[in-house]
C-alpha cells in the first residue's frame, strides 16, 4: 500500500478571519513537506474554481511547483485537471506539466477529470454534454502531445497544425497518466487508456471490489500508444488520527462534516439542470452512501456530529480515528486490491499543529504495517536520468 494526501486548500466555513486563504496556503505546504518526511509516497492537488469555503485551489500547477522546489522524492500528482477546452486547452496542459515535470526532476503524475460541479462548467460556458468528450480526447491525445516529435489536432475541439511541444517532459515518454472515476463507466475507460484510477469515495465500498475488478479486467488490455501502463487504484478518503478513536471524532467533526456538506451540494447541483451526460450524479440522491446506525455503546460519550463521523468510519469512508482503528480501515482497502490511501487532512478550520501531529502519528503506527520495500515508489514511466 502506497500513501499519499491530498490538498483542496480549503479555507473552511465562511465568513473566514482575514488573511485565511493565505494562511491555508501555507500551512499546506508547511504539511506536505512534512508529508515527505515521514515517508508518503503522494503529494495530490485539486483543480477547483469559485468553491467558496471548500477549494481554493485553482491553480494547482503554482502549489505544485512549490512544493517540487521543497522536496526530492515524493511523486506529485495533479488530481485532477479539468480538460474541458475552455477550462484549460488541451496544449496548455501539456506545456504546464511538462515545465513541472523538469521542476521536479520527472515526479509528476498526470490525473484528468471533466468537472465535478455544475457552477464550474456553467462559469467557464462549457456544455456539459462535452466535458466527457473532451477528456477522453485529452486522455487519447495527450501522450502524443508530450512524446511525438510533432504532432497536429484537427477534430471537432481543436485545430492546431504540426508543431512540437517545448519544454519534453522529464519523464519519457511522458508521466503517468490518472483518471478521476466516479460513475461506474468511469473504471473501464480508465483501464482501456491504461491510467490508474482515483477513487473518491462515491460509491459503497463493497462496490468498490466489482469496479475494481472490471479495471483490472479493462487495464490488462489496455492499448497504450508508448507503452506507459500505470496499474493503480488510489481511494481518497477524509483523515485524522489521534492517540483515541473519541478525540479524533471531534477534532475532526467540523471539517469532516463541513466537506460532506459541499460535496452534497455540489453533487445536487446536477439534479437541478438538463445536463447531458451527469445522470449518476442526478442518481446519487441525498446520500453518497447509506450509513449506517450505531450502537448505544459506538455512540456513547460523543457529539452528535462526531457520531456522524463515526457513522462514516463505520461505513468504511474516513479514515478517522486511533492509529488501530485507522489500521483496520486500511487494511479493509488491500483486501479490495486498492494501491494507494489518499488522506484528505487540510479540513475547514483544522489547526495545522493537529494535522501534522495526525500525520506524524500515522506515519509511525499505521504506515509501517503496510510497507513494503521490495515495491517501487515510483510509477511506469522512466526518468530521463
Amino acid at each position: 500500500m502506497k500513501f499519499g494526501t491530498l490538498v483542496e486548500l480549503m479555507p473552511g466555513r465562511p465568513p473566514w478571519p482575514e488573511g485565511r486563504e493565505i494562511q491555508v496556503y501555507h500551512e499546506a505546504l508547511d504539511q506536505v513537506l512534512l508529508t515527505e518526511q515521514l515517508g508518503f509516497d503522494y503529494a495530490w492537488a485539486v483543480e477547483h474554481h469559485f468553491l467558496t469555503g471548500y477549494s481554493s485551489c485553482s491553480a494547482p500547477e503554482c502549489f505544485l511547483s512549490a512544493v517540487a522546489a521543497r522536496t526530492s522524492r515524493i511523486r506529485l500528482g495533479h488530481g485532477v485537471v479539468q480538460l474541458s477546452k475552455q477550462m484549460n486547452h488541451i496544449v496548455r496542459v501539456a506545456e504546464r506539466a511538462a515545465a513541472l515535470d523538469i521542476l521536479s526532476n520527472g515526479r509528476l503524475d498526470v490525473g484528468t477529470g471533466r468537472g465535478f460541479t455544475a457552477d464550474e462548467v456553467a462559469a467557464f460556458g462549457v456544455d456539459p454534454a462535452t466535458t466527457r468528450p473532451m477528456q477522453l480526447h485529452g486522455m487519447k491525445n495527450l501522450p502524443h502531445i508530450w512524446a511525438a516529435d510533432q504532432f497536429e489536432l484537427d477534430d471537432e475541439f481543436y485545430k492546431v497544425t504540426p508543431h512540437t511541444l517545448h519544454p519534453k517532459c522529464y519523464q519519457r515518454p511522458h508521466p503517468p497518466l490518472w483518471m478521476a472515476a466516479t460513475s461506474p463507466q468511469s473504471w473501464e475507460l480508465a483501464g482501456g487508456f491504461g491510467a490508474g484510477v482515483l477513487s473518491f469515495g462515491f460509491s459503497p465500498p463493497d462496490e468498490l471490489q466489482g469496479h475494481i475488478a472490471t479495471y483490472r479486467a479493462a487495464i490488462a488490455n489496455a492499448k497504450t500508444p508508448y507503452g506507459v501502463v500505470n496499474d493503480q487504484v488510489a481511494f481518497a478518503t477524509p483523515f485524522l488520527c489521534a492517540e483515541t478513536d473519541q478525540e479524533a471524532l471531534e477534532a475532526a467533526a467540523e471539517g469532516v462534516l463541513w466537506w460532506v456538506e459541499c460535496a452534497l451540494a455540489y453533487v445536487g447541483q446536477w439534479s437541478q439542470t438538463e445536463a447531458k451526460g451527469y445522470e449518476f450524479y442526478k442518481a446519487l440522491g441525498k446520500d453518497f452512501v447509506p450509513m449506517p446506525d450505531l450502537t448505544e455503546e459506538e455512540a456513547a460519550g460523543l457529539s452528535p456530529q462526531a457520531q456522524t463521523v463515526k457513522k462514516g468510519v463505520k461505513a468504511g469512508i474516513f479514515c478517522v480515528g486511533s492509529p488501530e482503528t485507522c489500521a483496520k480501515l486500511v487494511q479493509r482497502y488491500v483486501d479490495f486490491d486498492v494501491d494507494q490511501m489518499i488522506l484528505v487532512a487540510q479540513l475547514g478550520y483544522l489547526s495545522n499543529d493537529v494535522i501534522k501531529n495526525s500525520m506524524r502519528l500515522f506515519a509511525d503506527e499505521v504506515m509501517p504495517r503496510f510497507s513494503d520495500a521490495s515495491q517501487p515508489v515510483q510509477t511506469s514511466a522512466a526518468a530521463l536520468h
